[in-house]
C-alpha cells in the first residue's frame, strides 16, 4: 500500500461507511476522530497501521503521516511487553482489553511512565476487515489506585479506628474500616462494608454528638464529638469521633474520612464541635493519645 496523508488515509478508510461523495460528513467525522481523548489505531489484516489519530500519536510519540503503512509493532516499540500486545492482537476477540505500561522513546530518562488501556475492536465493510485498537490513558488511576493502597496500609498501621464513608452514594456505605476498627467495635470488615455507621449507636439515638456530626456531614466540613457506641456483643464503649471530608480535583466532596479512639465514661459530657474548631480538639490529642 502506497503512503498516504493522514487526510486521505481518514477519508479511504471513512468512505467505507460513509455515501461516496459526503465531503461534509468525511471531513466532520475526521474531524471527531482527531479530537477525540481516546487514541485510535486502525489496522489492516496484516497489521499495518491504515490510520492513527492525534491521540494516539501523542500517547506513542509517533509521527501520524509517518506511521501510515507500517507495522504495527513499529509503533509499539515503546510499549513495555510489546510482544505480548502482538500476541493479544492475534487472538483477542472483538470487545477485549488489556493494559500496559508505555514509556515515550522520546522522554528523558527518569520521566514518570504512563499507563494505557488497549481495547480491540473489529469493523467489516465491503469484504475488508479492519481492527480499530483504542488507546486510553488511564495513569491517573493507577496513581489513584496506588495512593489509596499506600493509604490502607497507612491506616491500618495506625491504633486508632478508621472508618471511610462514600459520599457519593445515598445514606453514606462504608467502603473501608481498618483492623482497630474491627478490634474496637467486635465487627469484621465484612459485617461492616456497605452499612451506615450509625448501626454502632443500636436504638441509642438521643445523643447530642450525633446532632454536631450530622450538621458537619450536611456542610462538609470536621466534625468532631463523642458518642455512646456498642459493640458486637453489645456492651458499651466511649468513642471519640473526627471525622474530616475528603475532595477531588474539582473540589467535591467523595469520601468522609472518620478517627476514633475508645475513651473512658470521662468522655461523656465532651462538646461536639464543627469545623476548625473540631480540627484543633483533634489535633490537641493525636492520633497515638
Amino acid at each position: 500500500m502506497n503512503k498516504l496523508t493522514h487526510l486521505e488515509v481518514d477519508l479511504a478508510l471513512s468512505s467505507a461507511i460513509t455515501q461516496p461523495g459526503d465531503f461534509l460528513e468525511l471531513t466532520l467525522l475526521n474531524a471527531w476522530i482527531d479530537a477525540a481523548d481516546i487514541g485510535l489505531l486502525v489496522l489492516d489484516a496484516d497489521h499495518s497501521v491504515v490510520m492513527v489519530n492525534a491521540t494516539a500519536s501523542r500517547l506513542l510519540c509517533v509521527d501520524p503521516i509517518h506511521s501510515v503503512s507500517r507495522p504495527v509493532k513499529d509503533l509499539l516499540a515503546s510499549v513495555e511487553r510489546w510482544p505480548g500486545i502482538l500476541e493479544w492482537l492475534q487472538s483477542a476477540a472483538s470487545g477485549d482489553q488489556m493494559q500496559a505500561a508505555i514509556r515515550p522513546l522520546t522522554h528523558k530518562t527518569g520521566e514518570s511512565m504512563r499507563h494505557c488501556s488497549f481495547k480491540l475492536s473489529r469493523v467489516s465493510a465491503h469484504g475488508q476487515v479492519w481492527r480499530v485498537l483504542a488507546i486510553s490513558d488511564v495513569s491517573r488511576l493507577v496513581m489513584a489506585a496506588e495512593a489509596m493502597e499506600t493509604s490502607r496500609r497507612q491506616w491500618q498501621a495506625l491504633t486508632a479506628g478508621v472508618v471511610v464513608a462514600d459520599a457519593t452514594q445515598p445514606d453514606l456505605p462504608i467502603v473501608f474500616v481498618n483492623q482497630a476498627f474491627e478490634e474496637m467495635t467486635g465487627y469484621s470488615m465484612r459485617e461492616i462494608l456497605g452499612r451506615n455507621c450509625r448501626f454502632l449507636q443500636n436504638d441509642d439515638t438521643d445523643q447530642p454528638g450525633l446532632q454536631t456530626l450530622r450538621a458537619a456531614l450536611l456542610a462538609k466540613t470536621n466534625g468532631y464529638a463523642v458518642l455512646r457506641n456498642y459493640r458486637k456483643d453489645g456492651t458499651l464503649f466511649y468513642n471519640e469521633l473526627f471525622i474530616s471530608p475528603v475532595r477531588n480535583e474539582a473540589g467535591l466532596v467523595t469520601h468522609f474520612v472518620g478517627i476514633q479512639h475508645m475513651r473512658d465514661e470521662s468522655f461523656r459530657d465532651a462538646p461536639g464541635l464543627l469545623g476548625e474548631q473540631a480540627s484543633v480538639k483533634f489535633s490537641a490529642w493525636g492520633l497515638n493519645s
